[in-house]
């Protein structure tokens, strides 16, 4: 009967059991301490090739939007170094232009060039139109969405306890940097000509007012169920 024959890693690892013991002792201890000590994201940085710029012009038609605001705009994206595509979609009030570039280029540059093109062009645009440029990134996404619903109150109400009472509470907690509204509508006053009219200043409008206010000068939106949305 032959004996057995140790092989040679076999002999290294009873003779250094122990500086082998010790060494995986430490490997584990320094991966731990890595787990607990090393900052993670949710997302991770990525550099989207995509620049949005938003604009906002009251209640101007869609028609007018388009040829005063948005094509303007577009034309002046177009030979911006790296740019490759611009699409936009025109509403009524409001227009979202967005500018593709190539995935090499350095898109913080990229977002100057916009926003340099953006001023040199601002005075040909409606003097009341008011514009924002995004670059995209996973930051602007939302993180969480909270709907605030309401059976008895209209959507004014609803807009008012958002953005005053848990817009600023949300802002407050660690990590929140932005909180936007979507739906609803701010307050607005309106006075009607009358004989009193110049002692009568624009009113604000009450909670829970009923239809008959608005021969008083406020508009109201009343509905079964008022919704509003906040994007965290």
């Amino acid at each position: 009967m032959k004996p057995d024959v140790q092989s040679p890693l076999g002999r290294f690892a009873t003779k250094h059991a122990l500086s082998i013991t010790f060494i995986a002792a430490a490997l584990c201890l320094a991966g731990i301490f890595s787990a607990l000590r090393t900052p993670s994201s949710v997302f991770p940085r990525t550099d989207f090739p995509r620049v949005v710029i938003l604009v906002n012009n009251g209640i101007m038609p869609a028609d007018e939007m388009m040829a005063t605001v948005t094509r303007p705009i577009e034309e002046a994206m177009k030979d911006i170094p790296g740019a490759v595509t611009v699409r936009s979609a025109t509403k009524r009030g409001s227009a979202q232009i967005n500018v593709f570039f190539n995935w090499k280029v350095d898109m913080s540059q990229s977002e100057l060039y916009v926003l340099g093109r953006l001023s040199q062009i601002r005075s040909d645009l409606p003097a009341t139109a008011a514009t924002e440029v995004e670059r995209v990134t996973f930051s602007i996404f939302p993180v969480i969405g909270i709907s605030l619903t309401s059976s008895n109150r209209d959507i004014m109400s609803l807009w008012e306890k958002a953005n005053y009472e848990l817009k600023p509470r949300f802002l407050q907690i660690p990590g929140v940097a932005h909180v936007e509204i979507t739906g609803g509508r701010e307050p607005v006053g309106r006075q009607q000509a009358g004989p009193d009219s110049h002692r009568r200043g624009v009113r604000r409008p009450r909670h829970g007012a009923r239809a008959g206010d608005q021969g008083r000068g406020l508009l109201h939106d009343v509905g079964v169920t008022s919704r509003l949305n906040l994007r965290i």
